[in-house]
């Protein structure tokens, strides 16, 4: 999996609602129906660049849900992500790189990235790899100071995964008008 960091904008249609994948831990239960909702508002609004909506509708998960509604989230996007990327297979290790949106060159060593597109791309991992305790240490790792540290996290989450779900649609309508007519 290469992660495309951020800011780069791009077109591309919005993914199908968010997969349901079963939550890594028992206690959590089913999904929040509004924590989902307001989860696919949040990923289709910054999967079309519309930051002020994407921002809002995250706010209003972590208001109207509270941390179970955005941990229910943020396990949606990384599963939608997962998803739609080929060549993952669930329960198995993920091999990271990053790719900067707007030179294309490739980041072999979190070295190179910002901090917050490091920790989205390795929860995005421990979320494919099934690896809990991997997740729930990425999850505990997010500083409590300053008080917007877990926002913007999740913010390079969100637009990390929008942004791999915009390039995974671009490659798949080259493949299409690329592809032997019959």
């Amino acid at each position: 999996m290469t992660p495309v960091s951020p800011p780069s904008q791009g077109e591309g249609r919005p993914p199908a609602p968010l997969r349901e994948r079963p939550p890594m831990t028992p206690e959590t239960g089913t999904r929040d129906p509004k924590a989902m909702e307001l989860a696919t508002v949040a990923l289709h609004a910054a999967m079309a660049g519309d930051t002020g909506r994407a921002v809002k509708a995250m706010q209003a998960i972590s208001d109207e849900t509270g941390g179970e509604g955005l941990m229910d989230a943020i396990l949606a996007w990384c599963d939608t992500l997962i998803g739609h990327t080929p060549g993952i297979e669930v329960g198995k290790p993920v091999a990271l790189t990053w790719m900067e949106a707007e030179t294309r060159r490739i980041n072999t060593g979190p070295d190179e990235v910002r901090p917050t597109a490091v920790w989205a791309a390795r929860l995005i991992a421990a979320r494919a790899a099934d690896d809990a305790d991997t997740f729930h240490a990425l999850m505990e790792s997010v500083p409590h100071q300053p008080p917007t540290a877990m926002g913007d996290h999740v913010w390079e989450l969100v637009q990390m995964v929008a942004l791999n779900l915009r390039e995974a649609a671009k490659a798949r309508g080259s493949a299409r008008r690329s592809a032997p007519s019959e």
